[in-house]
């Protein structure tokens, strides 16, 4: 492997950015996520208003991931943001990368890979070509979309300041991938919903599960007993997954390749349990 990053076509354009600069993010490090307050609960619709004009004036095929998904499904039933969310998360598709990038210029956004040191964000620009993510002597860069000012700077001071992006490619099969993971071509197929009128594609749940059952966080837990509770999968979507997540658990390369999972069989099995649990509960 070559000692270099690859070079885009918009490259060298490298900024750097503190943590406060970029809007409240956090990991938490306890048993539960903070409570949203009433102000970030605003500004987190904010943000995905935004989101939902942007994508939804390309004509891409695009959709919200990461936990927001499951917390606008709490909010279709009555209920409320699991707790306050540390970033947007959207997936695009390779193909249309060179589509999305032009028009995200127009739109004054451009396509980026972070990396960070402690409360350091670096933002490298790159041209469609090269967004992805990708770890190079122990530093990860991670492919994000962020706003721009006329002269190319990031910008803060908008509702929508960036987004972290998961890049679905196709395998030899025809099926699509993401960090080495092929899975049905149905699980491309999401929800609807909106946020003050303003229509969002919710991700695929067993989409959303092939990568979150690997975090073992405490409240990771939580949400797989949300995700359980809320009968969000079929009994052959949760047969597919697990066959998937098991047969990756015994991969060394994948494990070489994604060393910021975990693999806990144990816990992997246990929170399949806890899914067929819900699924068998709705029969």
């Amino acid at each position: 492997m070559s000692n270099e990053w690859p070079k885009g076509t918009t490259e060298p354009v490298i900024q750097e950015k503190s943590k406060s600069e970029l809007g409240k993010t956090f990991q938490p490090d306890g048993p539960e996520r903070p409570a949203i307050t009433d102000i970030e609960r605003e500004q987190t619709e904010a943000r995905l208003t935004a989101l939902g004009k942007l994508m939804n004036d390309s004509h891409l095929w695009w959709q919200l991931d990461g936990s927001l998904p499951l917390s606008l499904r709490q909010k279709e039933v009555g209920g409320d943001y699991i707790g306050a969310h540390s970033d947007i998360d959207i997936s695009v598709l390779r193909d249309e990368l060179p589509a999305l990038e032009t028009y995200l210029k127009e739109q004054g956004y451009a396509l980026f890979l972070q990396s960070k040191n402690g409360e350091a964000r670096t933002f490298r620009r790159i041209g469609n070509a090269t967004f992805s993510r990708r770890t190079l002597n122990d530093v990860r860069e991670i492919p994000y979309i962020a706003a721009i000012d006329e002269q190319g700077n990031i910008r803060t001071d908008t509702d929508l300041v960036r987004m972290q992006v998961s890049v679905i490619d196709t395998d030899t099969d025809g099926n699509p991938t993401e960090r080495g993971l092929s899975y049905p071509k149905e699980w491309l197929e999401g929800s609807s919903t909106s946020i003050d009128d303003t229509p969002l594609t919710l991700s695929h749940p067993a989409r959303h599960l092939l990568f979150k059952l690997w975090y073992m966080r405490d409240y990771d837990d939580k949400d797989v007993e949300l995700w359980s509770e809320m009968h969000a999968l079929s009994s052959e979507d949760l047969d597919t997954l697990e066959h998937i997540i098991m047969a990756t658990a015994s991969n060394p390369e994948w494990w070489e390749q994604n060393k910021n999972f975990k693999k806990d069989t144990e816990t992997l099995q246990r929170r399949f349990t806890t899914l067929r649990n819900g699924i068998e509960k709705d029969l």
